[in-house]
C-alpha cells in the first residue's frame, strides 16, 4: 500500500514502519540466538532458508553470520576427520565407518578429506575382515564336525549323544566368545562375517540376535525429531545415521530366517531405508546387492540389460599331431616247444619259402597234438646248436641244480 493518498496528504500508516522494524529486530534476535545451536548441515540449511524468507528486502547481518557458521562447521568437520582417529585413521572398524559416513553426508563424498578418509577405512576394513574370518574359521569347522555327529538320523546312542552334546556346548561357548570379540571390532560392516556368525549360532539363534539388534537400531530411529531450527546436534545426527545404516545391514540378514519380522521393519522405516543405501555402500558392499527388494528404487524402475555383441573368438591353435599309439605286446604262450627238423637245411628254407614251410609245420603240430590251428603261434626257424654249445648248456644247468640243492641243505640245517 502507498504511504500517502494520491495527490498528497497525511501519512496513511504512520505506525506501520515502526511495527515492521520491531518485528524484524525480534526475528533477528530470535534467529541469532538459535544460530549457535545449529550443529548440522541440515540445521544450517534450514537457518539459511529462514533468513532468506524472513528478511526479503531488509538488510540484516544475520546472512553473513550464517555463511560464516557454515564455513566454520565445514572446517570443524575436516579438522575432526584429521584428528579424531589419527592420520591415517586407525581403530575399531565400526566407529570408523560410522564417522566416515557422517563426514561424507555433511561434507560431501567429493570432499578431498572425505575421499582420503574413506579410502583409508576401506583398506583397513579389508585387512580386519580377513583377520576376523581367519579367526572364526576354526571354530566354524569344529562346530560343523561335531554337529554332523550329533544331528544324525537315526540319532546316536544315548551315551554318545551325551558326549557329543557336552563337546558341542564347550566348542560353542568358545566360538561365541571369539564371535563377540569380532563383532565388537567389526560390527555389521562385513556380510561375510555375519554369514559365518549365522553358521556358528545356527539360523534360529542368529535370527533372534539379528532381531534384537534391529530393535535397538529402530528405537533410535523412533525418537522424535527436533524442530528444523536448530535441528539435531552433531552427535545425535551421527547416531541416527549409524542406526539407519545398521538397520539396513541387519535386515538383509534377518529376511533370510524371519522374513515377516523383516518386512514389518521395512514398512515402518521405508522412508529412512530408501535413502540410506548410498551411505551403506560407501564403505562396504551391501548384503542384498543382487536382490535389493526395491528399497531405493523409484516407482516404475526397471532394469534393462543392453544386448552385447558376440565377442571375437580367439584364434584356433594349430592342431598337434596325434602321437602314435603304443603297440600292445602279444602275450607269451603258455607252452613252449623246440623241435628238430630232419631233412631240411636253413639254406633250403630261406631260398624256397620259409612262410609256407612254417604254415605246414603249424598244421602238422596242430593235427598231431589235437588242438586248433590258432593255438600254434610264434613259430620260427633257427639253425641247430653245435655239440659244444649243447655241452656248455648242460654243464650250466647241472651247476645251477647243484647250487639250488646246496641252498636247500643250508636252509634245512
Amino acid at each position: 500500500a502507498p504511504d500517502r493518498p494520491p495527490g498528497g496528504g497525511e501519512e496513511l500508516f504512520p505506525r506501520l514502519q515502526g511495527a515492521m522494524e520491531a518485528l524484524m529486530r525480534r526475528t533477528e534476535e530470535m534467529l541469532t540466538g538459535k544460530l549457535p545451536l545449529c550443529r548440522t548441515k541440515s540445521g544450517l540449511q534450514a537457518m539459511q532458508e529462514a533468513v532468506d524468507l524472513e528478511f526479503v528486502g531488509w538488510p540484516t547481518k544475520l546472512k553473513g553470520r550464517v555463511r560464516a557458521a557454515r564455513v566454520a562447521y565445514k572446517e570443524y568437520l575436516e579438522m575432526t576427520a584429521h584428528t579424531a582417529f589419527g592420520w591415517p585413521p586407525t581403530g575399531n572398524l565400526a566407529p570408523l565407518c560410522s564417522s566416515g559416513r557422517w563426514f561424507a553426508a555433511e561434507l560431501g563424498e567429493d570432499n578431498p578429506v572425505v575421499e582420503d578418509f574413506v579410502a583409508a577405512v576401506k583398506r583397513l576394513r579389508g585387512r580386519k575382515e580377513q583377520v576376523a574370518l581367519e579367526e572364526l574359521a576354526p571354530h566354524f569347522e569344529a562346530l560343523s564336525k561335531i554337529r554332523a555327529k550329533l544331528y544324525t538320523d537315526p540319532p546316536p546312542p544315548r551315551l554318545l549323544l551325551e558326549g557329543y552334546t557336552e563337546e558341542h556346548e564347550a566348542k560353542l561357548e568358545e566360538a561365541l566368545v571369539a564371535l563377540e570379540r569380532v563383532r565388537e571390532e567389526i560390527g555389521t560392516e562385513s556380510p561375510e562375517v555375519l554369514q559365518v556368525a549365522r553358521g556358528i549360532m545356527q539360523p534360529e539363534g542368529f535370527a533372534g540376535k539379528m532381531a534384537e539388534e534391529c530393535e535397538e537400531a529402530a528405537s533410535i530411529l523412533r525418537r522424535p525429531l527436533p524442530p528444523a531450527i536448530p535441528g539435531l546436534r552433531t552427535e545425535e545426527g551421527e547416531e541416527r545415521l549409524a542406526a539407519a545404516v545398521r538397520l539396513y545391514q541387519l535386515l538383509a540378514q534377518l529376511k533370510v530366517d524371519d522374513p515377516s519380522r523383516a518386512a514389518s521393519y521395512q514398512t515402518e522405516f521405508q522412508s529412512v531405508l530408501g535413502t540410506v543405501r548410498p551411505s551403506v555402500t560407501l564403505l562396504c558392499p551391501a548384503a542384498d546387492a543382487e536382490d535389493e527388494e526395491g528399497w531405493h528404487k523409484p516407482p516404475g524402475f526397471d532394469t534393462v540389460e543392453r544386448p552385447l555383441g558376440q565377442p571375437t573368438p580367439p584364434p584356433t591353435p594349430p592342431r598337434l599331431p596325434t602321437p602314435p599309439r603304443p603297440e600292445t605286446p602279444e602275450p607269451e604262450p603258455d607252452v613252449k616247444v623246440k623241435m628238430r627238423l630232419h631233412g631240411v637245411t636253413m639254406q633250403e628254407a630261406q631260398h624256397n619259402s620259409e612262410i609256407v614251410l612254417l604254415e605246414k609245420l603249424a598244421l602238422i603240430v596242430a593235427k598231431e597234438c589235437g588242438v586248433p590251428r590258432g593255438w600254434i603261434t610264434h613259430i620260427s626257424l633257427a639253425p641247430p646248436k653245435s655239440k659244444e654249445e649243447l655241452e656248455a648248456e648242460e654243464e650250466e644247468a647241472a651247476l645251477q641244480r647243484a647250487m639250488e640243492a646246496q641252498e636247500a641243505d643250508d636252509v634245512a640245517t
